[in-house]
């Protein structure tokens, strides 16, 4: 196996615990909410409950894309910026147009970004190449 694969692997188990304990903080707020409303109950203890779920969920939110670096060159992996394509590692990639986004043309990965963050998943470095995850992150 791959030097890489093998340091990438606690980042990438970290990844996505941080994302399940946001996962299940956002969920957990939302019934929360849900539960508050329905039973018409607005209580300090019940608000406190909510708020300190919603800061856990945003906190582990934030931490999981923190720590999605490249074990082999320390870039961020969720950056718009990269000579390879995060899906297979080319480095044939586009250049974004004022309305499309850069598009890998080994692949056709298209690396969208939004409200929700990025669209696609990383198996390889953006910056150097180096495969990071068989899985993606």
């Amino acid at each position: 196996m791959n030097n890489t694969l093998e340091s990438f692997a606690a980042v990438s188990q970290r990844y996505r615990g941080l994302c399940f304990v946001a996962r299940v903080c956002v969920g957990a707020f939302m019934l929360t909410c849900v539960i508050g409303v329905a039973a018409r109950i607005i209580s300090p203890a019940l608000t406190h409950v909510a708020l300190v779920l919603w800061l856990a969920g945003v906190s582990a939110m934030i931490a999981a894309n923190v720590c999605l670096k490249c074990t082999g060159c320390g870039g961020h992996l969720a950056s718009r910026k990269g000579a390879h394509c995060p899906g297979c590692g080319s480095r044939l990639l586009s250049e974004p147009g004022w309305l499309d986004p850069r598009q890998c043309l080994a692949c056709g990965l298209e690396l969208r970004f939004g409200r929700g963050g990025r669209s696609f998943t990383v198996h390889y470095c953006g910056h150097c190449g180096a495969h990071l995850d068989e899985r993606g992150v």
